[in-house]
């Protein structure tokens, strides 16, 4: 058998994969914060993913704005990783980073912050093929602000507004709890600069608990698998197909779709795309290129029948710089996946 049917069968086994977890999974929406540009935030996606950037450093910044839906929201991202012990690893990649997530709720009234140091390894199994892992951790954190709402005491019957004091003395709720994620992941370079991957990980691997209000409750694992490859259609179009499955307790989400990338030179491309997640919501996407730095903003449509009219989708901005060190003799033999 030759080279380019051994490889189109990786890329079939890669999405039949994908495909059995879709028809498992069922549902609508995960607990933790995500986002739609999900490949756009590589440490909150899975930690075996750090390292994997054509330069030696990359840093991501994320921003989504969910403010006009029934459940408001903001969430922040950022992380720093870099390739470490590079003149050690002639054919492997080690990488070491900091991720930090902060979610806002309902006006600041319920914040969640997460710390996580990120390490990962990619070991070269083939000549074409990786085998990565990644761990994290770091401190999760969960606040609740008791005065930031309004009870039902504060109404006045004669106005109709909140104008009453609040009788009862609240206190606020802040959790600090020890948090550790895990991930695994496959690739596969073809030929021209395409590729195929496939990698699953869990967050809140320990399930840390928490006590609000006298009960004490487990923050749910939650599990990841994604995928997806990438495809030259000539010179300088080329076509990424990707999708994710997201799982914590009984709430699943499944987001699929593709992007096409026009690259008009080594370090410029133009960039669009979309993806449906699976019932409710379509999602729109366009971004660029230049010299090292990749910008991306994502718009979602909510298309089911359910929430149309309430809930009026979510923005998201996205930013990423990678850079190489001085030394580029190592680049070759450790290339970094374009997604």
């Amino acid at each position: 058998m030759d080279e380019k049917n051994k490889d189109m069968k990786k890329i079939s086994w890669c999405w039949w994969i994908i495909i059995m977890v879709v028809l498992i999974s069922s549902g609508v929406k995960a607990q933790d914060f995500y986002f739609s540009q999900f490949y756009a935030s590589p440490l909150t996606l899975n930690p075996a993913l750090g390292g994997l950037t054509p330069g030696d450093i990359r840093i991501a910044a994320n921003y989504r704005n969910q403010n006009a839906s029934l459940v408001p929201f903001t969430t922040y991202a950022a992380s720093l990783e870099g390739k470490i012990l590079k003149n050690k690893l002639v054919h492997d990649i080690m990488a070491a980073g900091i991720v930090v997530v902060r979610d806002e709720l309902y006006n600041k009234s319920v914040n969640n912050t997460l710390l996580m140091f990120s390490w990962s390894y990619h070991n070269r199994i083939g000549a074409n093929d990786y085998l990565a892992a990644g761990l994290q951790g770091g401190l999760f954190q969960h606040y609740l602000n008791m005065n930031a709402f309004q009870y039902p005491e504060q109404w006045d019957p004669v106005t109709g507004s909140p104008s009453r004091p609040v009788t009862e003395q609240f206190q606020d709720m802040n959790v600090l709890l020890p948090d550790i994620n895990l991930g695994l992941m496959w690739y596969h370079y073809l030929p021209s600069d395409a590729s195929v991957f496939l990698g699953g990980s869990v967050f809140h691997l320990t399930q840390p608990k928490e006590k609000f209000l006298n009960t004490t409750g487990m923050i749910p694992r939650r599990y990841v698998v994604h995928g997806g490859s990438r495809f030259m259609l000539d010179k300088k179009v080329s076509l990424i197909p990707n999708a994710i499955v997201m799982r914590q307790q009984k709430a699943t989400q499944f987001i699929m779709g593709t992007t096409l990338e026009y690259r008009t030179a080594a370090t410029t491309a133009f960039k669009t795309g979309g993806w449906f997640r699976y019932k409710d919501v379509m999602i729109l996407f366009m971004g660029m290129e230049l010299k090292g730095i990749e910008v991306g903003v994502s718009y979602d449509f909510v298309v089911s029948q359910k929430y149309f009219g309430q809930n009026k989708g979510a923005i998201e901005i996205s930013a990423i710089f990678t850079s190489a060190f001085k030394n580029k003799a190592s680049l070759q033999n450790n290339p970094g996946l374009r997604f």
